[in-house]
């Protein structure tokens, strides 16, 4: 999958579109948003901070804490989220941590 794509299906699933994504808004929300597609851009294509840097308009340094960032702070459902958006077909189930000794169920 494509950079573009990428970005394309994470703004869709957050309801924004590329240019959004792409633009100067510092908007907590699509600020989110952008963090995400950096992270999944990273993670499954393998681009270099630079070449990203490229895709969003910004300096790879700029990239580099907003992958951070959402490494930092992805939980489950989001996770699930973003992997739904960019591989419709696959099914995940995320399942909450049990305290120890809690039958699973």
């Amino acid at each position: 999958m494509r950079a573009e794509e990428i970005v394309d299906r994470i703004a869709r699933e957050y309801g924004f579109t590329r240019e959004e994504i792409l633009a100067a808004d510092r908007h907590k929300s699509v600020t989110y948003a952008r963090h995400l597609a950096m992270f999944f851009c990273r993670l499954r294509t393998g681009m270099s901070f630079p070449e990203l840097g490229g895709v969003f308009e910004r300096d790879h340094s700029t990239v580099m804490s907003g992958v951070r960032r959402i490494a930092d702070r992805l939980n489950g459902a989001d996770l699930a989220r973003c992997e739904k958006a960019l591989d419709p077909e696959t099914r995940f189930r995320v399942v909450e941590a049990q305290p120890e000794g809690s039958p699973v169920g």
